[in-house]
């Protein structure tokens, strides 16, 4: 059984009608099988309601991010005004990346790493914005 849902509709929009034609490559990687939509949708929900237990009550959804649904999306400077959201958009990305790889490919051990497709990676700054653009990015040992 799963643990998370993956009814993200809105975080799919940039590969519009092409999802349709063939869900097992990426459109905006080139990846087979598409990591974002095998794994990354799913753990959109996943990550929030785990972060939320952990007592950090902020209601994120206000500031959600959204590619191409016609939604307005929230603007950067009204996270950074707040730097406890700007941080909780930190700690929901590096929550992301550590599930991700875990349900990728399984614990890995201390200092192994394994760089995240960039359509995940587009896709987790999208939803959960730095302020100022500024990402650590990939960062071997």
């Amino acid at each position: 059984e799963e643990l998370y849902s993956s009814d993200q509709d809105s975080l799919t929009s940039s590969w519009s009608d092409e999802d349709n034609e063939d869900t097992s490559c990426c459109h905006f990687c080139g990846g087979s099988p598409c990591d974002w939509k095998e794994i990354g949708l799913g753990l959109l929900d996943f990550v929030d309601r785990e972060i939320s237990l952990e007592g950090e009550g902020v209601a994120v959804e206000e500031f959600e991010i959204l590619d191409d649904g016609g939604e307005e999306a929230a603007p950067n400077d009204e996270i950074s005004s707040d730097p406890e959201l700007a941080q909780l958009m930190k700690r929901h990305r590096y929550r992301f990346y550590r599930e991700y790889t875990l349900e990728k490919y399984g614990y890995l051990g201390k200092g192994n790493r394994m760089k995240i497709p960039d359509c995940v990676d587009t896709k987790v700054r999208d939803k959960w914005p730095d302020p100022d653009g500024l990402y650590t990015g990939f960062k071997m040992n």
